[in-house]
């Protein structure tokens, strides 16, 4: 009867690594929806900043043409 245990042992631990791999799943998911919110959000900050950038600059004054 030792057998039937083992199976039976090997079976929870199966499911205990199924729920386990679910769990995981999921929070992979959301992480995954986390970052994407974060990456959006650094593009706009990126975008903001370089607008800022370009009106901050000082204005290239040009030299009269030569004679």
């Amino acid at each position: 009867m030792s057998w039937l245990r083992d199976v039976g042992a090997a079976l929870q631990k199966a499911m205990l690594m199924e729920e386990r791999m679910n769990i995981m799943s999921e929070r992979l998911t959301r992480l995954a929806l986390l970052y994407d919110d974060v990456d959006r959000r650094l593009a706009r900050l990126e975008g903001k900043f370089e607008l800022l950038e370009r009106m901050g600059a000082p204005r290239s004054r040009r030299l009269p043409p030569s004679r």
